[in-house]
């Protein structure tokens, strides 16, 4: 589960509360990165694909936070998510105030628990997720991964 940052197309201009060190003419992505202080687990960029040695290429430019290792587990996952963003909050807000920042999303991946006994599931966000979330410009994704792989043993 993580964090995905993405710029304004086309936008380079200088972030307020950020440290610059990348030369004369500072990279919208890089003052991103910067101005969070957070630790990126993959920066991308468009037009280039998002992961080496494949053909798709990304349609935007971002980079990828890493927040939760509860791989499909949605209740740990929002649990970490209310951590994260609790223990980030300044360094989101600043992010905000970029003008490059076009957006934040978190992903929350899950996978397909449906029984023959019960064929459609539930999926809850806890309230204090949807208020940090939604004070700090975060939008809410799931991404469903199909059926969970089984573990070998």
């Amino acid at each position: 589960m993580g964090l995905i940052v993405e710029p304004l197309a086309g936008r380079t201009e200088r972030c307020r509360d950020a440290y610059y060190g990348f030369g004369r003419k500072p990279q919208g992505l890089r003052i991103l990165v910067k101005a969070s202080g957070l630790h990126p687990i993959v920066i991308y960029k468009k037009g280039h694909p998002r992961v080496p040695g494949h053909t798709a290429l990304s349609p935007s430019s971002g980079f990828n936070v890493d927040v939760s290792d509860a791989d499909g587990v949605l209740e740990k996952q929002a649990r970490d998510a209310v951590r994260f963003l609790k223990s980030h909050a300044m360094g989101l807000a600043r992010l905000r105030r970029c003008k490059t920042f076009g957006g934040m999303t978190l992903d929350f991946g899950v996978y397909d628990r449906t029984t023959a006994e019960r064929p459609w599931l539930t999926y809850r966000f806890p309230a204090p997720l949807i208020e940090l979330a939604g004070k700090l410009g975060v939008e809410l994704e799931l991404s469903f991964y199909g059926v969970e792989p089984k573990e070998a043993g």
